[in-house]
Parts: C-alpha cells; structure tokens; sequence
C-alpha cells in the first residue's frame, strides 16, 4: 500500500477520466513514438516484484539470524512511519482519505503479492525549444497500470483536490483532463483502460493516446529496439527495459548549455565549447538500450547494447580503434581459488591526456592557465608524464584477489598491467617520487613519504615500495611492491611477499574457467563480438572478508550508538548472509566492425532490491535526528496477525517460483518443499511446510488465475478469508 500511495501522489499532477477499456499490449514501449528521445519501461512492477522473492537478498532477509537482528530498527521505522502517517491525516485539508493500512517497512520485508501496479514506463518523446521568448515543450510522459480500482478512485479523488479550474477536453475519443499550475505549465492525465497517463506536453500525451490503440509506429516496432531485445537473449517476469537516443540528446545538451552560457554573459565560450564537445565525438553513438530482469535463480541478468557509427569522427571513436582484443587465455591461467578476476583491454590514454589537456588551456582564462602550469611545472620536470605513464599502458590488463596472503590473512590483490616499456614507467615514478613526497608531507603537516628499494627476484626486477616513514600508510601494515616481467608491471599493494609467491608460481591453483557458469558466459561473450573486459566474482567470499572487516568495529563502538535501536550482539554471522550468494559475472565486447558495444553482467541485486532497508535506515535516522528515538517505546514482539502473514508471504513466494518453474501453480502447498531439477530444496527453501500461529496449517486454493493462501485465524474456523481469518497484507 505504501508503494501504491506513492505512486498515486505522484499522480497527482494530472486528472484521471477513465474512456472505454484497451488491451494494453505487453511491452509499453509500444505507447511512445518511434523516434522518443529517452525511454524506462517496465512490462510489470508486480510480476518483477514476485520474481524478487526469489532473490538472495529476500532468502537473506528471511534467515531467523538476520530477522533478529533487523527486529527493533523495522519497528522503530514502522512507528516513525506511522507517526508520520498520523501527522500527514491531521494536515490534510483536502478531504481525500490516502488508506494508511499496510504502510509498513515490515510490509515490505514480508512479502506479499508486491505492489497492484502492471506495466509503467517514464519516456521524454521530444524536447521543443521555443524561437523567442516562452517555455520549452517538454515532452515528458508518465504512464502507470493500476490493478486495483481503488487506486483509480483515489487518483481521480486526488485530482479533483487540486486547487484551481479544470480543464476538460477530448482526443481520439479519450477524455483529458487539465489544469495549470503557472504560466506555461500545465499537467494533463487521462485513463485508457486502467493505465493512467500522465505529461505536462499534450504533443506528448497525443501521441501516447493515438499509440493506445496501434494506430502508428512505435518505438517498440522499430528496428534499433528490436535489435536491442533480440541481444539480450530473452526476458523473465517483470522485465525492464530502457533506451536513449544518445545523438539527438548531446545536441540538445549544447543547445542548454550554449543557452545558460549565454545568459551568463559568457558568449566567447559558446563555440569553444561546442569544439570540446564535437571532439568528445559523443555522437558517434547513435542509441543505447537495455534490458534487465530476474531469472528464475533469482539472479539479474543485465544486457546493455551501444550501436555506433565507426566512421564518425572523434575521441570516442579512436580509443575504440585503438583498443585490442582482451587476451583471453590470460583467463585461464586466474587460479581457481581468486575471490574475484577482473581483465581489461586498455588503450589509447595518451590521445586521452592529449583531449584533457586541450580542453582545460581552452576553457581557463589565460592567467589561470599559466598559474596552473607554473605550479605543475618543478613537480613534472623533466618527466614525459604523456609517454612514459598514459601512453605506456597499452594491452591486456588482468587483476585478482587471493584469500589469505597479506598482512593478519587478508586478501592480496596481484595486478599485471602490459606496457610498451614498463622500465620507462617504474623510472618515472622513481623521479616522482621527491615532489609527491613533498606535497604529502605538506598535506600531512609532517616529514616522510615512499622510497624505492630496487633488487632482483631471481630473473625478474622487483621493487619494493618503503611506507615506514610515511605516517599514513605506515598504520595501513601494507608492504607495496613492484616486479617487471614479460613486458608487464606486476603490482600487488598489501604485501610484497604475496607478490614474490605469485611470480614464484607458488599460488592458486586449476583455473577459475573450470567454473561452467563462467565458462559459458566468456562462450557468450566471445560469441557478442570481441572481448575487451571481463570481470567474475566469488560473492560469498568477498562478502566473508568485508563483513569480518565492519562487524569487529562496529562492535567495538556499539556504546556509541546508544541512540539507535540495534542491538549489535544479535549482528547476524557470515554464514547466514553468505550461504544464499555466489559467483557473478560481467562482460563487454565490440564487435568486427566497431558499430556494435554489448555489455552483459550476472548479477545477485538490483537497486530496488534495498528499498526495504534505505527506508528501514532512513526513518531511522530521521527519528534519531529529530530526538525521537529516546521517547519511543519500540514493541518488538511480533504479533501472531504478523507472523500469519508473514508465513503467508513466503508460501506466496514459493507458489510464484512454483508457477515461473513449473508453468502452472501446484496442487496442494506441500509441493512447495519437494525438490526440483532447478531447486533441490524445493520451492520454499525448508523441508517442512509452517503451521500458523495456532497451530493450524495454511488454507490454499486456486481461484481463476491466482492463488490464494490464508490462515483460518484465532479461532481455527475457515470462513474463506473472512471474519477473523488472516490473508496477505
């Protein structure tokens, strides 16, 4: 309810009047014309909802360990929210009554349906710049499914609060409703079907209402959308996608910007500003989109796709010429035991340095310029600073992290980096080396720095970096170092000795390719275009070490934190968050040609996935702030009600994991926990199904499309969902 409250208040800049029903089609890209700027769709905030019961961060925030531990902060956020809610009732004049039911942050821990809401999507069609004086058109258009009629009623109730004269009117047998706010502005809505549209440009809404009915073409009919759906391979439930028409938005981006110069009096920067732009060679891309959704593992799989125009001129355009395959039989030789792989193609930082250089003498006054160079010039003399640092990365660049091989058994991270001359580039740090010392100590108000101590490891040129006498990085217990080999600089920052063993070819072993879901995103990968990064990680691990990192701190200063309701001993173990994560994987490749930039990632969250705690931390804060939490008594005892539908929510859960797996619900709960080829633990992820609070067991019933899971309440008497009966939030 909360989320839907929200939404309908954002909906409060238009009027609602609903016309005959539509079939609205799957993908609402099919609303927004062809030749729409910037465009966010979603087929279903709902169906992607569900999908996310399926998530690690649902599994996790479902473990007892973690449930305790989030016990009294949630309640502290649901009676913040609640006081809040109270003080928003006592201020609203304007006669519409905003539910207040189930606006919980628990609620949104616990599951459910997730919000009443379908397809929605955000899209700018065009963006019309008056001649003279007035306001620009922005086309700016919103546009949201509402499943429940309610919603509707409220939008419309909404509506009708807002103070000032409507404006009725009609378009292609759709009713629209208007009213301005100021002078030029004037938000319009109208309901086709049950998707309230919402745009402050009736050219906007126009051509969202005429798409209404497939009257003309669509940005989802184009070639450069389908082009970026057929890459990404297919979609699961609740499926995003966006896409923005990068050229046409930096013209317009020299348009504002030349507009604000202007007004700023600053019209000899017009033209030097548009050279830096057109020297970005930004344009060269013509559109990018992308589609992002959650398997059936709960993981995220993100597809990216840049279409490019390779003959356009341009920085953009050099670098990518000048960037090589990534050698990828360097990642095969990562040992399999790395808690994370990154390989990078790199190329083309001197032209890079070149660009920057130019653009900061073109834009600085003349005086400031010559400052500038003045100071920079005793700390860069007789240094090619271009040529001997920039340009001399030239290759495949590879790093790892190695459990356990620096300082107290933290992770070492070894990174080759492949040089043109990588003597050139360790004997130019050398010569940096006294003018970075110098600032340092000027910043640090205190004498010291690094100093070089040169010798050989065996064959190879291995160069220590000395912190003891820099007071900083001296508390940091890391021992820096620095090898030479095979046309490669060999770094490791924590720990020399961890350096010393890579090269002795003393660590790791197998390969972290033996690994099939790697392996067969590199094949997907390969099969995209040419490779130029890749990156893979072992979640668990990473996680294991950062956590051991912030629990011990956290503990330590837990008197400080008196005010905020957390009680740090209940800080849940590594293993309960950990067991639900594992390997991720990202990409990026261009293809023969240069007109084609795919980037593709495998990942565990999404940002939505953290809304429940955002809220949870910022209500939080804002009653510690406001001198709130002191006064509030915290209930953490969770009643039975909450308990039943909390339960209810996980059985609700496995029911949608059930039916994506399966394609059609089960026929009794007790399927839920018998293993399946894709969950070996069955849908619910335990052995057994609950009991409510009462000791009774969970009603189900398939009615038409949905399911419906309910508790027969208290007093154990099944009236269908009624009287005292528990069903979901």
């Amino acid at each position: 309810m909360l989320i839907r409250t929200a939404l309908a208040s954002l909906l409060l800049i238009g009027g609602a009047s609903a016309s005959d029903p539509i079939s609205i089609a799957d993908d609402p890209a099919r609303l927004v014309p062809a030749d729409t700027l910037l465009y966010f769709g979603t087929y279903s905030v709902r169906d992607g909802a569900q999908a996310s019961r399926s998530s690690a961060m649902s599994m996790i925030m479902a473990e007892p360990e973690v449930k305790a531990f989030m016990q009294q902060p949630v309640a502290m956020a649901d009676q913040v929210l609640a006081n809040l809610a109270q003080m928003a009732a006592g201020m609203n004049e304007t006669g519409v009554e905003i539910p207040a039911e189930g606006m919980t942050v628990s609620g949104l821990l616990g599951g459910g349906d997730g919000p009443a809401l379908g397809q929605m999507f955000v899209a700018l069609t065009h963006l019309d710049l008056p001649q003279g004086a007035g306001f620009p058109d922005i086309g700016l258009v919103i546009g949201v499914e509402l499943l429940e009629p309610e919603d509707v009623g409220m939008v419309k109730q909404l509506w009708d609060s807002i103070p000032g004269q409507a404006e009725e009117s009609t378009y292609a047998g759709h009713t629209l409703f208007a009213k301005p706010i100021e002078e030029g502005v004037t938000p319009m809505l109208s309901v086709v079907g049950n998707m309230a549209i919402v745009s402050v440009s009736e050219k906007s809404l126009h051509a969202v209402l005429d798409r209404s009915t497939g009257g003309a073409d669509s940005l989802a009919a184009g070639q450069p959308y389908k082009s970026m759906l057929s890459a990404s391979g297919g979609m699961g439930p609740g499926a995003s996608t966006h896409f923005v028409r990068v050229a046409p938005m930096i013209q317009l981006m020299k348009t504002g910007m030349g507009i604000g110069l202007v007004q700023n009096g600053e019209y000899e920067l017009v033209p030097k500003v548009n050279a830096l732009i057109d020297g970005l060679g930004l344009d060269a891309n013509e559109w990018v989109g992308g589609v992002s959704f959650r398997d059936q593992n709960g993981m995220v799989n993100t597809t990216s796709v840049a279409a490019m125009n390779p003959d356009a001129p341009g920085l953009m355009n050099k670098l990518m010429g000048m960037t090589e395959p990534l050698d990828m039989s360097r990642l095969d030789a990562m040992p399999s035991d790395a808690m994370s792989v990154t390989g990078t193609s790199i190329a083309g930082l001197g032209e890079l340095y070149d660009y920057v250089a130019g653009a900061i003498e073109t834009l600085l006054p003349p005086e400031d310029y010559a400052e500038l160079t003045g100071k920079l010039a005793p700390i860069f003399e007789g240094i090619d600073v271009r040529n001997d640092l920039l340009a001399n990365l030239d290759g495949s660049t590879w790093s790892y992290a190695m459990p356990g091989l620096a300082f107290m058994g933290q992770p070492a991270n070894i990174a080759s980096i492949e040089m043109r001359d990588p003597s050139a580039f360790v004997n130019t740090l050398e010569k940096l080396l006294p003018a970075l010392n110098e600032l340092a100590a000027e910043a640090m108000g205190a004498p010291g720095g690094l100093a070089f101590k040169k010798d050989m490891h065996g064959d190879v040129q291995f160069i220590e970096l000395d912190v003891s006498k820099s007071p900083a990085l001296a508390m940091t217990m890391m021992s820096p170092a620095l090898a030479i080999k095979d046309d490669s600089l060999w770094l490791c920052l924590e720990s020399s000795s961890a350096l010393k063993s890579v090269l002795n070819g003393e660590v790791g072993s197998g390969s972290v390719t033996d690994d099939p879901g790697l392996s067969g995103f590199v094949k997907q990968l390969k099969r995209d275009g040419n490779v130029t990064s890749v990156t893979f990680s072992d979640a668990a691990q990473t996680f294991g070490v950062m956590y051991q990192q912030i629990v011990g701190p956290m503990q330590m200063f837990a008197g400080a934190m008196s005010d905020i309701p957390v009680d740090l001993s209940l800080m849940p173990s590594e293993q309960a968050i950990g067991q639900h994560l594992g390997n991720t994987w990202s990409g990026s490749t261009i293809s023969a040609d240069g007109s084609r930039i795919i980037n593709r990632s495998v990942s565990h969250f999404e940002v939505m996935d953290f809304m429940p705690l955002a809220a949870t931390i910022g209500l939080v804060g804002f009653a510690v702030q406001e001198g709130m939490a002191s006064s509030m008594e915290i209930v953490t005892e969770e009643p039975p009600e909450e308990i039943a539908r909390g339960d209810i929510a996980q059985l609700r859960a496995g029911l949608t994991v059930f039916k994506i797996s399966q394609g059609s619900y089960p026929d009794e709960l007790s399927a839920l926990t018998r293993p399946l080829p894709d969950y070996e633990n069955g849908c619910l992820n335990r052995p057994d199904l609950p009991v409510d609070p009462w000791g009774n067991g969970y009603l189900y019933v398939i009615d038409g499309r949905k399911a419906k899971v309910w508790s027969a309440g208290p007093d154990g008497v099944d009236e269908g969902g009624e009287g005292d009966d528990i069903t979901r939030r």
